[in-house]
């Protein structure tokens, strides 16, 4: 039961991490004053087509769907290097056991 509770725990402490180093990382980028790239607006315009939902390709929706890919690629990124750390320490911790 101990184990259970405290790996939850290691769970809700690395799912917070990731989502407020995301929000920070999206923060930073939403603080540079420039126009959407095209590129990026191409993408969410290929991406509406295919999903049938033209009806949203206006500049106001587009500025929000573009935050919200931002957002997701910032979870991915924070989400990674969460995974890398939670690697390292295991393997540091398994060392330090081993060891004595």
């Amino acid at each position: 039961m101990k184990r259970l509770l405290l790996g939850a725990l290691v769970a809700a402490v690395n799912a917070v991490i990731t989502l407020v180093g995301a929000l920070a990382l999206v923060s930073l980028f939403d603080l540079l004053s420039m126009n959407l790239p095209y590129s990026v607006q191409m993408f969410l315009s290929f991406i509406l087509r295919m999903t049938c939902k033209q009806d949203m390709d206006n500049a106001d929706d587009m500025a929000m769907l573009a935050f919200l890919l931002y957002l997701t690629i910032s979870v991915v990124i924070v989400g990674a290097i969460v995974v890398v750390g939670n690697v390292a320490m295991r393997r540091y911790l398994a060392k330090r056991r081993a060891n004595g």
